[in-house]
């Protein structure tokens, strides 16, 4: 989006996973994206976001006025949760977020006036309901996708078949990295006219670290660092058995993971297994500031990943002088070059890294 000379109010609306508060890390970009406009002067920028929770996991009353207003830095806030009731009726269950969505609208403006524009992030289920508010309230939208799942076979048929309509609706629609505008345009044939490039952005907070300020804790040592969600998707048991391979004999490199899920137990006792507890560490899910410390503080940043549609991370350790090894997975070929890291087969344990 580009600078206006008027005041334009912009509308970002996220389904599932937005950022609680400062300390979240989940798709941390997309708030960040949302500050970043506030601070070029000259906009107004909203965020609404619904989350249906499973029973198992919900907190709150199901149908009760439950909207949280805040002003995140900047940005006007809107979150509200409701029970996910109908998890297994697909089309049922898509509605009542989209009708949840729209409550959530509702409300914002009323308080703050109609937006200029709204700006879905993935087509499902945001783009769907940045459809349904254009119809009704002509206002015009944009979706930027970067959902993996549609390589790793986890979008379903129908669901793409409702994406159709939202593209075909849509103003424009933006793809993350050069390989995911190709997925993207094959998955969605007729749709090619509304699909551009353009990656994700990095924080302040990377460029606002002074490189020759970074303390070096042990000259002696030199530390790889993985920063991640600990699901099979990341391929951290990949990294580690690179690491025994390459490095096990030699006590003076270290690998250190951040992050957190459902992998975890798993990887710790891996490490056990290989003898390695001296060398990695898991330092456990971490706040923007902790990432921003341990990439500064290691020497080199790994990307082990199966598939990514960017790789936010890669940037981020770029804007702090980090070389850089990641996988072709996608994402990483728009940003790894001969002359900031190295790019390495996936799912081939990454030997001699």
């Amino acid at each position: 989006l580009h600078r206006v000379d008027r005041r334009q109010r912009q509308m970002c609306i996220r389904d599932r996973w937005y950022p609680a508060d400062n300390n979240d890390i989940k798709v941390s970009f997309i708030r960040e994206q949302a500050q970043a406009l506030v601070n070029l002067g000259g906009h107004s920028v909203g965020v609404i976001s619904s989350q249906l929770d499973t029973i198992g996991f919900f907190n709150g009353f199901p149908f009760s006025k439950n909207i949280k207003r805040s002003i995140d830095q900047g940005v006007i806030t809107y979150r509200a949760h409701g029970l996910k009731w109908f998890k297994r009726t697909r089309h049922l269950g898509v509605e009542i977020w989209i009708r949840e969505g729209l409550r959530l609208f509702e409300e914002y403006i009323y308080d703050n006036g109609k937006p200029d524009i709204l700006h879905a992030h993935f087509i499902h289920y945001g783009g769907l309901l940045a459809k349904r508010i254009s119809e009704k309230y002509k206002i015009p939208f944009i979706i930027t996708e970067h959902n993996s799942g549609y390589a790793r076979g986890l979008v379903k048929k129908w669901q793409i078949k409702l994406g159709y309509n939202a593209i075909q609706s849509s103003s424009a629609c933006i793809a993350v990295s050069e390989n995911f505008l190709k997925e993207l345009t094959t998955i969605y044939s007729s749709t090619n006219n509304k699909w551009k490039y353009i990656p994700n952005m990095v924080s302040d907070r990377f460029f606002d670290v002074k490189l020759n300020d970074i303390p070096v804790t042990n000259k002696s040592t030199f530390t790889f660092c993985s920063i991640c969600d600990l699901n099979f998707n990341k391929r951290i048991d990949l990294l580690i058995t690179a690491f025994a391979k390459s490095y096990s004999k030699e006590t003076n490199i270290k690998l250190v993971i951040g992050g957190d899920g459902p992998e975890k137990e798993s990887l710790e006792l891996m490490v056990k297994s290989l003898g390695l507890i001296k060398q990695v560490e898991f330092k456990g899910r971490l706040n923007r500031n902790e990432v921003t410390c341990m990439i500064a503080d290691a020497d080199c940043f790994v990307l082990s990943s199966y598939y990514e549609t960017f790789g936010i991370v890669l940037i981020e350790a770029l804007a702090l002088g980090k070389p850089i090894i990641a996988t072709k997975c996608g994402g990483p070929s728009s940003i790894v070059t001969q002359s900031n890291g190295y790019l390495v087969e996936k799912n081939l344990s990454l030997i001699h890294i």
